[in-house]
């Protein structure tokens, strides 16, 4: 369903409409980032039983891969898949995103953040390389000055919860001092953990490696523009 909006005004049509185009797309972001919320909420359960939701739909649909086996053991069902594309990210029936879909994601995320109005700037870099990896770069800079830098170096090769090598998401303010950082690099004194988080200077707390839109939401919380 498509709904079409009309604004009309005798004085001031212009700031008016400035001001509900405002209001309209941090609504969207509202909506979007709870659909979001509501994904993130579903991966216990996929974890637990080994498909994405997508493809857990999708046993419905005729369109599956016809060399899949499905297993239950112990009450928990692991799905292998047989096919050309038989590992985690490809796409097939029972398999969840291909690098080039990730990659998408990423900017699909990168596009949504871009139109909204406390956004300078959203910039992202893909660099793609055979098989089945990508390194992906970029920045957020928000309206009061503060900017976000992240990379991330991915192995599709890999199962989907290793396939993240490294990472960093590193938020700054103005002044460029750090107001948080999570990564998984190598740290002095060593951690007990590998994935943490800095806030500030001085401390580091163990942290799992959050998306890219994870770490954008919770810019924009703390800013107080969401």
């Amino acid at each position: 369903m498509t709904a079409t909006l009309h604004i009309s005004t005798a004085r001031g049509g212009q700031e008016t409409l400035r001001l509900v185009t405002s209001a309209i797309a941090q609504e969207i972001a509202r909506l979007e980032m709870s659909l979001s919320a509501a994904d993130r909420r579903l991966v216990p359960f996929e974890t637990r039983y080994a498909v994405s939701s997508d493809v857990f739909y999708s046993l419905w649909q005729p369109k599956i891969c016809l060399v899949a086996t499905t297993n239950i053991s112990n009450g928990r069902a692991s799905t292998n898949c047989a096919c050309a594309y038989g590992n985690a990210w490809r796409i097939c029936g029972v398999c969840s995103m291909s690098i080039d879909a990730y990659c998408g994601r990423i900017k699909h995320v990168c596009d949504r953040f871009a139109a909204l109005p406390f956004v300078v700037v959203c910039e992202v870099t893909f660099d793609t390389r055979p098989p089945d990896q990508a390194y992906i770069t970029g920045r957020i800079e928000w309206a009061n000055g503060s900017e976000l830098h992240w990379k991330e170096y991915l192995d599709a090769s890999l199962p989907h919860d290793e396939s993240k090598l490294r990472y960093s998401y590193h938020v700054q303010d103005a002044a460029k001092n750090l107001l948080f950082r999570y990564d998984n690099a190598l740290h002095k004194p060593t951690l007990p953990y590998r994935e943490h988080k800095h806030i500030g200077t001085d401390t580091v707390l163990f942290a799992p490696a959050p998306t890219l839109e994870d770490v954008a939401q919770e810019c924009a919380h703390a800013f107080g523009w969401l």
